[in-house]
């Protein structure tokens, strides 16, 4: 398969009197300027990229019509459309030839310009889209604040609780009976200070899991909506 179009850093292409502008699709000879139809264009590229070569029809069906099978009128057309195209009063001479019963070749020899390097960057560059880069808002290192608060509340938990059993050592050893301990001594035991700081421990641990179910949920599109 035979190259179709020429690449991109190629700047204009030319042959005879004519200069072909690749992006622009069109031709001019410096008083008249011509913008080719996508078929014509194709055609006319895949002639000068092959110049060294004769383009059988075949050729032009496979790489240029890409099709299974093209009809001799429909290339026949299409060729004559290319030379009319091709004819202006500074270029007179023929362009495409044709060799009968073989096909077609570039009568001329092309002559390749290209772009410099910088002009090449900058174009790829203004084409290049760039992608949409959405930030994912993972558990910020703010947010450590919660677990420390956890943490605080369960040690606050773990003395209080400590204290209480040792209290209630201290009174063994006095003789007092575990089981005689009456629902009066036990509330007040179970100070307020405690109770606080287990409502306190789970009310984190509540909330700590409603944001951690939402970051779950949608990892790109994180919000913090659960405020304490």
């Amino acid at each position: 398969m035979n190259e179709v179009n020429f690449p991109r850093k190629v700047k204009e292409v030319k042959f005879g009197e004519w200069t072909l502008d690749p992006r622009r699709q069109c031709i001019s000879d410096g008083e008249v300027e011509r913008e080719l139809e996508p078929l014509l264009f194709n055609i006319l590229c895949y002639l000068a990229i092959n110049c060294d070569q004769i383009i059988t029809r075949q050729d032009l069906i496979d790489d240029v019509w890409r099709q299974n099978y093209v009809d001799d009128n429909a290339i026949n057309r299409a060729m004559s459309e290319l030379r009319k195209v091709l004819k202006s009063d500074r270029q007179k001479g023929t362009i495409v030839k044709t060799h009968y019963r073989k096909g077609y070749s570039f009568f001329v020899e092309p002559i390749v310009i290209y772009h410099e390097e910088s002009d090449v960057y900058e174009a790829s560059a203004t084409k290049t889209e760039v992608p949409l880069v959405i930030e994912t808002d993972p558990l910020k290192p703010k947010n450590s604040k919660f677990a420390f608060a956890s943490i605080f509340s369960f040690v606050l938990i773990c003395l209080v609780g400590f204290g209480y059993f040792y209290s209630a050592s201290e009174d063994n050893k006095q003789q007092t009976p575990y089981l005689s301990l009456t629902i009066s001594t036990m509330k007040n035991r179970l100070y307020p200070g405690w109770m606080a700081s287990i409502i306190f421990y789970f009310y984190l641990q509540i909330k700590i899991t409603q944001r951690f179910l939402l970051f779950l949920k949608d990892k790109t599109k994180v919000t913090w909506l659960l405020k304490i």
